[in-house]
């Protein structure tokens, strides 16, 4: 088991957009952020599987609105 860490875990979901230049905090709403569309959805629920062995459901994925709600949600749910 991996031990995940909040910045750690915001750098890599940053590198999922095209647009790196943005900022991205635990209280960001992180599809409200320049550069998102389905695609980068994608990219991030691609990242989370294979970081950290989470797979999210559509879902889940739709109900979770801010990294901090995210990343709590892979936290607890880390195999």
């Amino acid at each position: 088991m991996c031990k995940m860490e909040l910045s750690d875990f915001i750098l890599k979901l940053k590198d999922q957009y095209l647009e790196n230049e943005i900022l991205i905090e635990p209280s960001s709403k992180f599809r409200e952020k320049s550069g998102w569309d389905s695609m980068t959805g994608m990219t991030i629920l691609l990242m989370i599987e294979e970081e950290y062995g989470v797979k999210l459901e559509n879902e889940i994925f739709k109900k979770l609105i801010t990294v901090e709600e995210l990343f709590a949600y892979i936290k607890d749910n880390i195999k």
